[in-house]
C-alpha cells in the first residue's frame, strides 16, 4: 500500500513539474518571439479629456499605433514642478500617457531615436487632439500634422 501512494505522489509531482516547465517555455518563447516593443510619449491637455480613458486608442493619420496607458492631473504626474501652481492649475491641465507598438510605425526602434523622432516631428506641425469615435461618447488620441496654429504640447516620456 505505502509503495502505491509513493507512485501516486511521483506521479503528480510529475505531472505538476511538467506542466510548470511547460507554462515557462511559452512565456520565454513568447517573449524572444516579440520582444517588447513598447516606446512612449506623453502629452497633456487643458480643459476636458471627456470620452477618453486608459485603454482608448491612438490613431497617427487614423492609423492606430498604440494606446493611452495613464491619465491624470498635471500635478501628479509632476508633483515637483507644480507645487508652486495655484490649486486652479494643479487641475487646469491633464497629463495623458500613450504606449505606441514601434512594430506599428516605421524607423526608431528605441525610445531615445524615437524621442528624436517625435522632438522633429512637433517641429514640423505634429498635432495631439482629442477625437470623438462615433456616437457611442468615447474618445481615441489623434495625431496628424496641421499647422502651428492651437498646437497641443506634445512632450517625450
Amino acid at each position: 500500500m505505502i509503495d502505491q501512494n509513493r507512485k501516486y505522489y511521483y506521479t503528480g509531482l510529475f505531472v505538476i513539474l511538467a506542466v510548470i516547465i511547460l507554462i515557462l517555455f511559452l512565456v520565454i518563447s513568447d517573449s524572444i518571439r516579440n520582444p517588447n516593443k513598447t516606446l512612449y510619449i506623453e502629452s497633456y491637455f487643458k480643459g476636458s479629456v471627456e470620452g477618453l480613458s486608459v485603454g482608448s486608442p491612438v490613431k497617427f493619420n487614423g492609423v492606430p499605433i498604440g494606446r493611452v496607458t495613464k491619465i491624470q492631473f498635471i500635478n501628479s504626474a509632476y508633483p515637483a514642478l507644480t507645487k508652486n501652481m495655484n490649486n486652479f492649475n494643479n487641475f487646469a491641465y491633464i497629463y495623458v500617457l500613450m504606449a505606441i507598438n514601434s512594430d506599428n510605425i516605421p524607423g526608431p526602434n528605441n525610445q531615445l531615436n524615437f524621442d528624436t523622432t517625435v522632438k522633429n516631428l512637433v517641429r514640423q506641425g505634429l498635432q495631439v487632439q482629442i477625437s470623438p469615435d462615433g456616437l457611442t461618447g468615447d474618445s481615441f488620441i489623434s495625431m496628424s500634422f496641421q499647422s502651428k496654429r492651437n498646437l497641443q504640447k506634445v512632450t517625450v516620456n
